[in-house]
């Protein structure tokens, strides 16, 4: 027994949650310039993914005991790497992994899988190929996934111009650490779900309920951009200010062109890394570290610069709450519990309307293996009743925006992704 290696809380977790909604299956989606033959491709893989345990092992389930991995002698790439060599355009390429979202993965091999279309045609009629990776969440979170697909290229730290002294804020009094855990319990365990709406319509997800992706760059506006409007605003925002502040218009004007009224109440689980996020310190440690915070959308707010403002407002709070810490140690405690208990405690849709991930990628443009990377993106697919995942991610000054929804609910993501780049546009 001593020799097994257990699946610690946030991983057990994140599997059980999984079987229970299908819903902790992470897509990464690479588009890239150039394409690989097979052998060339399985190098990359053995050099990048399989280096790592867990990669290489099954997961040992059990409804009581605790979970464990066991690893394989001989990992099959031939049943784990699938090429596709006919044509496929973005369209076919959404409608593939839009299909495949939910797809369970055979228990007797690793939880993870990737698909390779070797002549994709990503509309700049220069040689390219797509890579699609599925994997489950209980391996890693996205963080830690995305560093592991870019270990094949080697990263060098941005210089960083050298700033005066930060004042640092006095400690919390007694008083605000209380008042602090407080609301924390409140928010994780007590504080009512966001209301019915077209976003939220309260009907159960399945299976077999259809899930639609949608990706792609902003045009027409760079991370440098909104840089130097915050800049020149003067006012202290900060890039994620602005990326969420559009995220609220872009739900707003969904709304509004269906029809429908916008929620006073209508708030993301927001996913982020309590370890923080280093992309170049050169590690790569698979595993959930990560915790959901509750954040307003603040779609019923009309003006963009009030969203935004508003938007600062609101993270700059949620920056000394304690409410990430508490929900990972409650994913630490649930993890080990009974299935049923354990699935149940992740209904994120009962309270809320989306869960969001926000993720700063590289700097500067990056290779998988030989070929450069010209886009990313990653989701999970909608389910545990939440009808709506959204993830911003920047990437070699671009920005990258993704949408999986439920199709009963919101049918069409691609709009989602055009308001996201018209609300951006107009916040500067």
């Amino acid at each position: 027994l001593s020799e097994k290696k257990y699946l610690n809380g946030p991983d057990a977790l994140m599997l059980k949650s999984d079987v229970a909604y299908s819903f902790s299956y992470i897509t990464a989606i690479l588009e890239l310039r150039g394409c690989m033959a097979r052998g060339e491709l399985e190098k990359v893989v053995r050099e990048t993914v399989l280096v790592h345990d867990r990669m290489r092992s099954l997961v040992r389930t059990r409804q009581v005991l605790f979970m464990y991995w066991e690893e394989l002698k001989h990992v099959p790439l031939e049943n784990m790497v699938l090429l596709e060599s006919k044509r496929t355009t973005r369209g076919e390429l959404q409608a593939f992994v839009s299909e495949r979202s939910v797809e369970q993965l055979p228990e007797h091999l690793p939880l993870w899988r990737i698909y390779y279309f070797s002549d994709y045609d990503d509309g700049s009629g220069a040689p390219a190929s797509a890579m699609v990776f599925r994997f489950s969440h209980c391996l890693a979170d996205g963080i830690s996934a995305m560093k592991m697909l870019m270990s094949s290229t080697p990263l060098t730290r941005p210089a960083v111009t050298k700033k005066g002294p930060k004042a640092v804020p006095p400690p919390p009094s007694v008083w605000e650490r209380v008042h602090g855990l407080g609301s924390a319990v409140y928010e994780l365990l007590l504080s009512p779900p966001d209301t019915t709406s077209l976003l939220k319509p309260g009907v159960h997800i399945t299976q077999e309920t259809e899930r639609r992706v949608a990706w792609s760059n902003v045009a027409g506006v760079t991370v440098g951009d909104i840089k130097r409007s915050t800049k020149e605003g003067g006012e202290g925002l900060t890039v994620n200010d602005v990326l969420m502040g559009a995220l609220g218009g872009a739900l707003r004007r969904y709304l509004l062109h269906r029809g429908a009224s916008v929620p006073s109440h209508l708030r993301a689980a927001m996913w982020i890394s309590l370890r923080g996020i280093d992309i170049y310190d050169g590690k790569v440690d698979l595993g959930n570290e990560i915790t959901a915070i509750s954040i307003p959308l603040l779609a019923n707010v009309p003006d963009g610069k009030d969203r935004v403002r508003a938007m600062h407002n609101q993270i700059a709070r949620l920056r000394h709450s304690l409410l990430g810490h508490l929900a990972l140690g409650m994913f630490y405690v649930i993890g080990n519990a009974p299935a049923p208990l354990a699935a149940r405690m992740m209904r994120l849709g009962d309270k809320y309307t989306a869960s969001a991930s926000c993720v700063p990628g590289p700097r500067e443009a990056i290779n998988f293996g030989p070929c450069p990377i010209e886009r990313m993106a990653f989701f999970v697919p909608p389910g545990n009743d939440l009808h709506l995942f959204v993830c911003i991610l920047t990437y070699n000054n671009n920005i990258s925006i993704c949408f999986a929804t439920d199709a009963t609910a919101i049918p069409d993501p691609e709009r989602l992704v055009s308001n996201f780049s018209e609300e951006l546009a107009s916040l500067l």
